[in-house]
């Protein structure tokens, strides 16, 4: 019902404060209908038939976007930017795109920073330096080879993701010339979780995939925050892939 040229969106419109477009400058057209799996509730349909042009273009770009908006494991945040070109097949759903944790590169070089230290103190405390070196230059050299590993190991995780499809399990590392590695979902046998007494101390966990072929190796996604979280959006991913094969 419309009152003085003001169709259901106009008043919705007052409702919010907002002054509608004058009646002489509001253009309508048909809208399309769609297939029932994409369609609009009924209310909303109606809202656009009455609505200016622009502002239904407006809904129907929002709701496409509702309708197709990817699993609730895609909500992590996810710098599709990062990603190779090529890595998703088409009518492949992302569900998740993690990277490890930022702890990891500092475990990774955990070991190597721990003896620089003490070989510092050492050389230090004992003042027996490197042949032609003082101690302080021995020491700090020694300290940038431990600064040198951490540096490997953050350039090693910064173009690394972990990807999870409906489909397929990804690996990607590197930038210029990415490593790719992709396994099916339905070709793994069991998952787990696998937690150290320091990676519970920083929440973080490593995920082992199990495949069917006993002579595979299995795959291992390491340093993963909130593992637990992410281990059951894989489970039912694996689930839901063997459901639709068959298997």
């Amino acid at each position: 019902m419309k009152q003085g040229g003001i169709g259901l969106w106009g008043l919705q419109t007052i409702a919010k404060g907002c002054a509608p477009r004058p009646a002489a400058r509001i253009g309508y057209r048909r809208v399309s209908v769609r297939p029932r799996s994409q369609a609009m509730p009924f209310q909303s349909r109606l809202i656009m038939l009455d609505a200016p042009l622009d502002c239904r273009e407006r809904t129907r770009i929002a709701c496409a976007a509702a309708a197709e908006s990817p699993p609730r494991g895609a909500e992590a945040p996810i710098s599709w930017a990062a990603l190779p070109g090529g890595v998703i097949d088409g009518g492949e759903i992302v569900i998740l795109a993690i990277k490890p944790s930022m702890w990891k590169p500092a475990i990774d070089a955990a070991p190597w920073l721990a003896v620089a230290t003490i070989g510092a103190l050492l050389i230090t405390a004992l003042r027996t330096p490197l042949p032609g070196l003082s101690p302080t230059s021995s020491a700090q050299i020694i300290l940038l080879v431990g600064l040198a590993r951490l540096g490997l190991a953050i350039g090693r995780w910064i173009p690394t993701w972990h990807v999870l499809t409906n489909r397929r399990l990804i690996d990607i590392h590197g930038v210029r010339a990415p490593v790719i590695i992709s396994c099916p979902l339905v070709e793994i046998r069991n998952t787990y979780i696998r937690s150290g007494a320091v990676d519970k101390l920083l929440r973080v966990g490593s995920i082992i995939f199990v495949k069917r072929d006993e002579y595979d190796p299995p795959r291992i996604w390491q340093s993963i925050p909130k593992p637990e979280e992410v281990h059951i959006e894989i489970r039912r991913a694996i689930e839901h892939a063997i459901d639709n094969h068959g298997l």
